[in-house]
């Protein structure tokens, strides 16, 4: 679903800025203008889907690239580290940028250390 903005984006020669064409929650016709243009799609493609090793392969040799996620239990979230064990593979519903990636040791409770993997991402969820 989320790969139809791209093609849409592309197709129509753009896409104006938030500010100029704010979310209005409600059926409207479409008021797109060149004069307000945010940004324009060039092209895109698809990674592997679930395919980490790609996404870290992409975001190392392109630079950000848009993904979708579970945000479901980002409600109550404000910042820092962001770690969900019920997200779903199949309960897509919210696009976010993966911007960098890494891993560090961490300490459990009872003293081993485990490797953790971690994405780097850029979320816009708040009012202009």
């Amino acid at each position: 679903m989320y790969f139809q903005a791209f093609a849409y984006i592309k197709d129509n020669g753009g896409i104006s800025t938030a500010k100029s064409y704010p979310y209005k929650g409600d059926y409207d016709y479409c008021r797109y203008s060149n004069r307000t243009r945010g940004t324009t799609v060039n092209g895109y493609a698809y990674l592997p889907y679930g395919d980490e090793k790609q996404l870290q392969i992409a975001v190392a040799q392109i630079g950000p690239i848009s993904v979708a996620i579970d945000a479901t239990e980002f409600e109550l979230y404000h910042k820092g580290i962001y770690s969900n064990q019920n997200c779903s593979a199949t309960h897509i519903n919210h696009a976010v940028l993966v911007v960098g990636y890494g891993s560090e040791k961490i300490q459990s409770a009872d003293g081993t250390e485990n490797e953790v993997d971690y994405w780097i991402i850029k979320n816009r969820y708040q009012k202009l």
